[in-house]
């Protein structure tokens, strides 16, 4: 039974790196990478790196998020199918409630890629900002904002994420 609890462990493992990794995407291309591009190239271009930079990580954010809610169910079927004696009983009830704060993250996940989706349609080929009656600066400069306060949002859910999958498993398997 040695490898059942293994593999739980290198699926937890694999998940908070995940969730690390999408943290640290978030807080390097929102803090970092585009504070530096602003500085450094024109505004128009610096929005157009920028959106193609952030079409990349949408991507492979809505993807990786469908890929931690699978390794959540995977653990949950391992230890469901394989494991229930080796597992403390409150472990499913703590990891239905983590299910639900991976909902709420991916469902904010989901609102900040359609915010994403929006401002890059109101960029065009050279970077400028399409204006017309339906969008205006002040349009977009909401859009904005909000897809920022949508990646901090998401950005402490990951964090809490990561605290659970390392705080929950010490709390269940250690303390009696």
């Amino acid at each position: 039974m040695d490898w059942i609890l293994w593999l739980f462990q290198s699926i937890m493992a694999l998940q908070t790196v995940g969730f690390a990794l999408l943290a640290g995407g978030l807080l390097a291309l929102g803090a970092f990478t585009a504070a530096g591009l602003f500085k450094t190239l024109p505004r128009q271009a610096a929005g157009l790196t920028m959106t193609k930079i952030f079409r990349s990580f949408d991507r492979f954010l809505s993807t990786a998020n469908v890929v931690l809610f699978a390794l959540q169910l995977a653990s949950d079927s391992v230890v469901s199918f394989w494991a229930k004696q080796f597992i403390p009983t409150g472990y499913l009830q703590a990891s239905v409630i983590k299910l639900g704060l991976m909902l709420v993250v991916s469902l904010l996940v989901l609102v900040y890629l359609k915010k994403n989706t929006q401002l890059e349609a109101m960029v065009g080929e050279q970077g400028e900002i399409f204006v017309d009656e339906t969008n205006n600066k002040a349009t977009f400069n909401l859009l904005h904002k909000q897809s920022e306060q949508f990646s901090k949002l998401i950005f402490v859910g990951y964090l809490l994420l990561i605290l659970w999958n390392v705080l929950v498993p010490i709390q269940l398997f250690l303390v009696k």
